[in-house]
């Protein structure tokens, strides 16, 4: 399978070995593999509806210039733009 022309001492080259000398160990480290992640997308939870509102923040703060209803006679224009 190796050529005398390739390295034969690269990582690659010797994990390839080995899976083709052991099969079945292959195939288990495989199935068990398989078997952990279909247990770790089973035991997630998922939020299936998001809250993409956007955030409302309510503040409670003093309106000076207000007199009941109306706005005072003496209140500055400029404060209200």
């Amino acid at each position: 399978m190796i050529t005398s022309d390739q390295n034969k001492d690269s990582l690659i080259a010797k994990l390839i070995e080995w899976s083709i000398n052991n099969k079945f160990l292959v195939i288990i480290f495989t199935l068990a593999l398989i078997a952990a992640g279909v247990w770790a997308v089973s035991e997630t939870a998922v939020d299936a509806i998001p809250d993409l509102s956007d955030v409302q923040v309510i503040i409670y703060t003093d309106y000076h210039f207000r007199c009941g209803s109306r706005l005072c006679k003496n209140a500055d224009a400029e404060t209200f733009r």
